[in-house]
């Protein structure tokens, strides 16, 4: 699919914002071929910021809402020319709508809480602290995304990721173990690529070269966290050291084996000593 949308969008509600929520000004429109869509971008940053989610999470193996470009939004007054446009999935139902046990171990709640852990990671990638239950949730019972104009997946270095760390081990069939391997096979050529596809006039050239590096200094991240020992964290001062007895005492009831305090805090607490 092409980045943009060349052909004629007819504005079907003008007065979606009312009904839809959120707070960028958009309009309900029908494609050529007849297709629904929401049409929607307050700045060309955020129009560009869908795409460049949409492009990313396709590579993932992530269903994710399809998100064209458009560059005539002023003629469907909208404040940027450069909008982007949400192809409608009618089978789309939020998070919100479904209440799946946190503790519950039946084979969809496991699996929705895997998916959880896989899109807290995928967020990171992008820069996206606007996860909310209404901009995901399922389509024919596959976990769905929507709605990445607020991500800056320009910055950012995944320092970040190490709060992560465990979720990145994962080996095997876990969707967090798949999400990584596919990360990890993207090239710089992978990363140009998503940049090419945005119009060159609407996308800063040194944003576009700081999106490119951002998603390669996250690669190495995420290769530092997988090649190191496990890390454990102090429960007392918040310091994460490495998991060994060099920097905790043993304790073999606890996780790792390992207390959890920090030598330089049991030390430091006379009631430990």
């Amino acid at each position: 699919m092409k980045a943009v949308y060349k052909r004629t969008i007819t504005v079907t509600d003008k007065n979606l914002q009312r009904d839809a929520g959120g707070i960028e000004p958009k309009v309900m429109g029908e494609t050529e071929e007849g297709k629904k869509a929401m049409i929607k971008s307050p700045s060309p940053n955020h129009a560009i910021a869908e795409r460049l989610c949409y492009l990313l999470a396709k590579k993932l193996g992530l269903k994710v809402n399809k998100v064209q470009l458009i560059t005539y939004g002023h003629k469907l007054n909208l404040p940027s020319e450069l909008c982007s446009v949400h192809y409608w999935e009618e089978d789309f139902r939020p998070c919100a709508e479904y209440s799946p046990s946190r503790t519950g171990n039946s084979k969809v709640d496991r699996k929705r809480r895997e998916e959880r852990v896989a899109l807290e990671i995928f967020d990171i990638l992008i820069g996206n602290g606007d996860r909310h239950e209404m901009n995901y949730g399922y389509v024919n019972d596959e976990l769905f995304l929507i709605d990445h104009g607020h991500c800056t997946p320009w910055y950012g270095y995944g320092n970040n990721l190490k709060y992560e760390e465990e979720p990145l081990r994962l080996e095997n069939r876990h969707p967090v173990a798949k999400l990584v391997a596919k990360f990890l096979e993207l090239t710089r050529e992978d990363f140009v690529e998503m940049v090419q596809e945005i119009p060159t006039n609407y996308f800063d050239p040194d944003l576009a070269l700081e999106f490119i590096r951002a998603m390669m200094k996250k690669q190495d991240a995420i290769r530092s966290l997988k090649e190191k020992g496990p890390t454990h964290q102090c429960s007392c001062c918040g310091t994460i050291r490495e998991a060994t007895t060099e920097h905790f005492y043993a304790d073999r009831s606890k996780k790792y084996g390992l207390s959890n305090w920090c030598k330089s805090c049991t030390d430091n607490d006379p009631k430990r000593r």
